[in-house]
């Protein structure tokens, strides 16, 4: 649960503003 919630936030993390990037790091990590 620590590993996703800590996956969620670098999702939203600024680093991630490309919405095609972040859909594709998503699928990724999960």
């Amino acid at each position: 649960m620590r590993n996703r919630a800590l996956a969620i936030i670098g999702i939203a993390h600024p680093d991630f503003r490309d919405p095609l990037m972040r859909e594709a790091e998503k699928t990724r990590l999960f």
